[in-house]
């Protein structure tokens, strides 16, 4: 427990840039330390100087000569203090402000889910230890003398941390059209963070006309879109498929918002286009055969006709005619 009186006096000595005012605050300072110092009856006393965002360095500094070097007062070690005889005390009841309460609850909401978010990073503090650092800010008594400034900086917080949370998610795809019985779908990550984020994209499809490699694993790189590669396969059929995606941490926390992509499935496309080509080819081939067959029977024909023709000889003179 620290003393009250002589605190507030050096908070506001701490505080003031102008030079009465803060001489003012730190006679009144000097004098509650002495009348503590004899009822204290030689037990150390503990006083304390809040935190400030806008007090200057000579301020400070001066609040904290005023207690050290303060006349009939000699300033001691921490250990010091925890050594010396404890004194009871009673803690009255002040009731919470249930503005605050709300805040603070918000805050530490926020710092889970940023947690959470953070085990796609290798080094997860990158994040949380600036969420912890902003949230010890914000949890600051100064904050209580500019409540307007307070919720200016607590919204601007919050509005941070959901640009954070959504700094990482899956593009929105064009419709894949799928003609042939296997191919690579290659939707895109969004990485707007300054590190690389290490995650998993499962992959699920609505009919099992389509099947898809569910599980696969991306390295997003730093502030930029990064391409996935995931293997699909068409089944025998045609139709609209709609394969749902979503993004995980290695750990399995959700990342970013489902995405969904449409895949136009045309497979038996290519067999009918084989068949067509055989059919073509046989086609060809009986009528070349055909033609060949034809042509043999039609020779070997006119080669027997030919053999059966009696032999005409031209140099017999015929029978001699008298009269």
């Amino acid at each position: 427990m620290y003393d009250s009186e002589i605190s507030a006096a050096l908070h506001r000595a701490a505080g003031q840039t102008d030079t009465p005012r803060r001489a003012a605050s730190l006679t009144e300072a000097t004098a509650y330390l002495a009348f503590a110092a004899r009822e204290s009856g030689g037990q150390p006393i503990l006083v304390t100087v809040d935190r400030g965002t806008d007090r200057e360095r000579v301020g400070l500094r001066t609040a904290l000569n005023a207690a050290a070097l303060a006349p009939g007062v000699t300033a001691v070690e921490l250990p010091a203090l925890t050594a010396a005889e404890p004194v009871d005390v009673t803690v009255g009841e002040i009731a919470a402000d249930a503005a605050r309460v709300a805040e603070l609850t918000q805050l530490l909401g926020d710092e889970a889910q940023i947690a959470s978010f953070a085990t796609i990073l290798t080094d997860p503090a990158l994040l949380t230890g600036r969420q912890r650092a902003e949230i010890l800010q914000l949890l600051a008594v100064a904050w209580r003398a500019d409540p307007d400034a307070a919720t200016a900086a607590l919204t601007a917080h919050r509005e941070q941390t959901r640009e954070t949370l959504d700094a990482v998610g899956i593009l929105p795809s064009s419709t894949l059209n799928l003609i042939s019985y296997d191919a690579n779908f290659g939707p895109w990550v969004r990485n707007d963070l300054p590190y690389e984020a290490n995650l998993v994209l499962m992959a699920q499809p609505n009919d099992p006309r389509l099947v898809v490699t569910d599980r696969t694993e991306v390295v997003a790189a730093a502030a930029q879109n990064t391409r996935v590669t995931i293997p699909v396969q068409a089944r025998i059929g045609n139709g609209r498929v709609t394969l749902t995606m979503q993004l995980y941490s290695p750990t399995g926390v959700p990342i970013g918002a489902v995405q969904s992509a449409e895949v136009e499935v045309r497979a038996e496309w290519e067999t009918i286009g084989l068949v067509i080509l055989v059919s073509l080819m046989v086609l060809f081939v009986g009528l070349g055969i055909f033609r060949t067959v034809r042509r043999r029977r039609a020779r070997a024909l006119e080669q027997a006709e030919a053999s059966l023709e009696p032999e005409v000889r031209t140099d017999d003179p015929g029978p001699e005619v008298t009269s």
